[in-house]
């Protein structure tokens, strides 16, 4: 059986990569993801290749699961 890692584990996976938490949607750049110090961390659908309100919930949904996994509150982090 595979053990999720605890929100600690998580925070500091991300903090190594230079990643600091929460992420969250650009309210700018569709598709672009944030950390908690505006860098880009990733894009959704980088080729253009979906609907705008399809990227978008994709990167909210995505955010949202990476923050609850990390252990922070939906106050943290949603801004979409």
């Amino acid at each position: 059986m595979i053990v999720a890692p605890s929100p600690i584990a998580v925070r500091a996976a991300f903090l190594d990569q230079g990643v600091k938490l929460p992420i969250r949607p650009s309210e700018t750049d569709c598709g672009v993801v944030l950390d908690a110090d505006d860098r880009d961390v990733f894009t959704v659908d980088s080729n253009g290749f979906h609907p705008d309100d399809q990227v978008k919930t994709l990167a909210l949904l995505i955010c949202a699961c990476v923050n609850e996994h990390a252990g922070l509150s939906p106050e943290h982090h949603l801004n979409g």
